[in-house]
């Protein structure tokens, strides 16, 4: 059975987190709040799939910030950024960085329901995309590899295609493309 998704919001209003935090909840999501960026960074790296919910404009680490910490910690998210302070730089700039949506207050919670259903959706096919390709085993942990000289063969074959087989979709050999919807 795969893992229930998680939604994790960061925003510097408590009135802002508990409100998403309700609207989560009972469209069916886990939910873990945090009132700061730095928050967020000290828990440790996730495992199971979802998505994050972020404010751009907050004190210490902006949203912005966030994003680009995760992608130089190696700890890839979905995000949807809402902001009562959007402007154009700021929202291409998260989008080029691979954002899911960039939504501005007020905004309804049926617009914010669909842009996290769609994050979840693609952190899910990431994370099966990682699996697949053995850079992450079920449990979140990097699979062992063998060292120069060592036997390889006492290590776990990676589950697969076989990446010697060029008529093997998926395989290292085949090219696969992505075709990503932005709203």
């Amino acid at each position: 059975m795969a893992p229930r998704p998680i939604i994790y919001v960061v925003d510097d209003s408590s009135s802002v987190r508990k409100s998403l935090t309700r609207l989560l909840t009972s469209a069916g999501y886990e939910v873990e709040s945090f009132a700061s960026g730095v928050d967020f960074l000290k828990q440790p790296p996730r495992n199971r799939p979802g998505c994050l919910v972020l404010d751009i404009k907050m004190p210490g680490l902006t949203g912005l910030q966030l994003q680009a910490a995760l992608a130089e910690r190696q700890q890839p998210v979905s995000i949807v950024f809402i902001t009562g302070h959007g402007d154009i730089p700021a929202s291409v700039r998260a989008m080029k960085a691979g954002a899911v949506d960039f939504i501005t207050k007020p905004y309804s919670a049926d617009v914010l329901l669909e842009a996290v259903r769609r994050a979840v959706e693609k952190d899910v096919r990431e994370q099966a995309d990682r699996r697949r390709a053995g850079d992450q085993r079920e449990d979140g942990q990097s699979p062992p590899r063998a060292s120069h000289g060592e036997d390889a063969s006492r290590f776990p074959r990676r589950a697969g295609p076989d990446v010697r087989d060029p008529s093997t979709p998926g395989s290292a050999l085949s090219f696969r493309s992505h075709a990503t919807k932005v709203p």
